[in-house]
């Protein structure tokens, strides 16, 4: 035995470093200081998270630019052309259920219902700070009369999947007046912003509904393997204290930096932090147990307490640190706070951190300062019918399959198995084509907004809505250029700029792939005659509050109007790579190096591709220092560098395997013949997504499958 203080403890298995001793000698001889100080750490914390967080999630951040190639084009299209190309918009859709002589826009309860909704909209714009960029449109009729659009436009970046909050606010308005409506008129959000907010509410939604069924069986489950209620009860209080001390951290990191982007719902990082917290609580609680069956009669609480902190504590804290530095890695990818995807993992980061603090003080201090109470069961009706449940799986179920599994030849076999499973993750990998149509990744066909959605595209002729723009710019430059190899007289540099916007939209006519989608009879340019397709004399004036030129005349917009219903599709996807490979390049003027006129293709899919190549170049930087740290950190720990080694064959081996089963199970259908159907899945930007094929109708599963990935 070794004196540790007062404390006489067999040498320790896994800690030898001090510091890590020091600290669990001090949380075991001071419970009583250490639970007062506890106390008033979660009572700070929840004073601090409940006053400001609330307020601070509903605060919206003016987005700029994704930092690609395309943040200029971006910038110019907003600053030089006054345009809303890429900004937040959003409609509401006024419908009649049956059809009436009388036109929509002469019914007096429309008249009357769409005063009301002005009204309100009028009231945001003056009282609710998130909504003093909000302007909206006359009422846009549809052909059938029956129908009527009214615009909503935010004048920030659009972010889907992101929640604004003045557009939540005012969905949840056109809800509740929609509940009201007796009448023949309904009215819904039918904007695809509206429609993924209305998706992801539907999936946290059910979310919440899985923890909430979850966390008895789960607490169940706990009793079984630690033995009393007492203990079973511990993670709820980590999970009570790491919940405010993580948003406590996030309101103190947004008061020194305002732009930090708190979007997005919190139940998936309140269910990761439930899991681990019942995680640790097992961990500690079993190694606690063992540890009072090697000393029997009265209890020794601080050498039993030492040994597993010694032991499954120094587990936990090396869990906890392994975990922190991952979330921090998965924090390092650009532009994660314009997506809103940097609070998340720093929520993460921070909620891991104070799960595994809680998880090593609370139980230990409690234990300290009542043994006698997680000491182990002393026999009741609740428990010994846990316990004897506990037992029977294990004798009957876990030892046997254990035994059977262990044994050759399935030894061999069940690690052929586990290879095996790679094969269809390695395939779907090789495959990968990311996707980036929200309408199918992010949309849920079992929402209200969603049918609205559809119905705006069936009855409306949205035409600006399905424009591409193609951005020009010239140098200076290009005007002395052109003055060597013309003659012709006038501005020079208006007339060089005339000839390079019809060269691309020559190129554009002439080209197999526009052709295809229709586009070369529908270009709206200033330069440039569709019908006839040939080059105009002179600049024409196109009617319309619509600008096609700079004030500086060295940046000019034309318009393409493909014949595709999608501008989130693979059609855009294929036009877009296109045109970065081949019409680009073909139509750019150079003098040398140096770029004299560019042509470029925007589109917000064209972002989300551009940011989609800069995650696929620093992913592999970001996962390999991650690792490395992580295994530098184990080995010094550990004192045993080719513990690092060992973790691929413990930890990184099961997790492939895990996701190559999944991939196999519900994309490649390897259990059809069970009546387990594949799945169609696409990889976008963001995690795996599928649909279920016997789900079709309720995409809340995609979604939730989504955020648990």
């Amino acid at each position: 035995m070794e004196r540790t203080g007062e404390i006489e403890v067999d040498p320790p298995e896994l800690v030898t470093n001090k510091p890590v001793l020091d600290a669990f000698h001090f949380l075991i001889t001071r419970p009583f200081c250490n639970a007062c100080l506890l106390i008033h750490i979660f009572l700070l914390t929840t004073c601090i998270s409940t006053s400001y967080y609330p307020a601070m999630k509903q605060e919206s951040v003016n987005l700029e630019p994704y930092n690609t190639r395309l943040k200029s084009v971006v910038e110019s299209l907003q600053h030089d052309f006054d345009t809303e190309e890429g900004m937040l918009t959003d409609l509401i859709l006024i419908w009649s259920t049956q059809r009436r002589d009388a036109l929509l826009n002469r019914d007096q309860d429309f008249l009357d219902l769409q005063q009301d909704i002005q009204n309100h909209l009028s009231h945001l714009q003056g009282n609710k700070r998130s909504c003093k960029n909000l302007t909206w449109a006359d009422p846009n009729f549809a052909p059938s009369n029956d129908a009527a659009l009214i615009q909503l436009d935010m004048k920030i970046k659009a972010s889907f999947g992101h929640r604004n909050q003045c557009l939540y606010t005012i969905r949840k308005y056109v809800d509740s007046l929609d509940h009201k409506m007796s009448g023949h008129l309904k009215l819904a959000m039918a904007g695809p912003h509206s429609v993924v907010d209305a998706s992801y509410d539907e999936c946290d939604e059910g979310t919440m509904r899985h923890l909430l069924l979850s966390t008895p069986f789960l607490a169940a489950l706990l009793i079984m393997g630690v033995g009393t209620i007492p203990r079973a009860l511990t993670p709820f209080l980590c999970l009570a204290g790491s919940v405010q001390a993580s948003r406590c951290a996030i309101v103190l990191l947004k008061s020194l930096w305002e732009d930090l982007n708190m979007v997005g719902p919190d139940t998936q990082i309140l269910f990761v932090q439930l899991a681990l917290c019942f995680d640790y609580a097992l961990f500690f609680w079993v190694r606690f147990s063992q540890e009072r069956q090697q000393r029997p009669g009265n209890i020794d609480a601080q050498s039993i307490l030492m040994r597993t902190l010694q032991t499954s504590g120094f587990v936990i804290f090396i869990s906890t640190m392994v975990l922190v530095v991952a979330f921090l890695g998965a924090s390092c990818y650009p532009d994660l706070n314009k997506l809103g995807y940097l609070y998340a993992t720093l929520n993460l980061a921070l909620g891991t951190l104070f799960v595994g603090f809680y998880s090593l003080t609370v139980p230990t201090v409690l234990a300290s300062i009542w043994p006698n109470l997680f000491d182990d069961p002393k026999g009741s009706f609740l428990q010994d019918g846990l316990q004897g449940i506990s037992r029977f799986v294990k004798a009957r179920v876990f030892r046997p399959v254990g035994y059977v599994a262990s044994s050759k030849p399935l030894n061999y076999l069940a690690t052929v198995l586990v290879l095996a499973t790679f094969g269809p993750l390695i395939l779907n990998m090789l495959r990968l084509e990311p996707n980036y149509d929200y309408t199918e990744t992010d949309f849920s066909t079992s929402v209200r907004e969603y049918d609205a959605y559809n119905m705006v595209n069936r009855k409306f002729d949205l035409q600006d809505m399905h424009k591409m723009t193609v951005f020009m710019e010239a140098s200076p430059a290009l005007r002395d250029h052109f003055s060597k190899l013309s003659s012709e007289s006038g501005d020079q540099m208006d007339l060089a700029f005339h000839k390079a916007a019809c060269l691309v939209a020559r190129t554009i006519s002439m080209d197999k792939v526009c052709k295809s989608m229709g586009i070369p009879d529908k270009i709206l340019s200033i330069d440039w005659d569709a019908a006839d397709k040939s080059c105009l004399n002179s600049i024409q004036h196109i009617p319309g509050d619509e600008r096609y030129r700079a004030r500086n005349h060295t940046k000019e917009r034309m318009f393409l109007f493909p014949e595709i219903d999608d501008l989130q599709g693979k059609d855009v996807q294929k036009l877009v790579r296109h045109f970065w490979r081949t019409i680009e390049p073909e139509v750019a003027i150079r003098n040398g190096e140096r770029m004299l006129f560019s042509a470029t293709l925007y589109t917000p899919v064209a972002e989300d591709m551009l940011l989609e190549q800069q995650y696929r170049h620093a992913a592999p930087w970001i996962v390999g220092v991650t690792i490395f740290i992580v295994c530098f950190m184990v080995g010094w720990l550990f004192k045993s560098y080719f513990v690092a080694v060992k973790m691929v064959f413990t930890v990184a081996l099961p997790v492939f395997a895990e996701y190559g089963f999944a991939v196999g199970v519900f994309q490649h259908g390897w259990f059809a013949w069970a009546g387990i159907p594949s799945a169609g899945c696409k990889a976008s930007t963001m995690p795996l997504q599928c649909e279920w094929p016997w789900r079709r109708q309720d995409h809340s599963s995609v979604l939730l499958a989504r955020s648990w990935w």
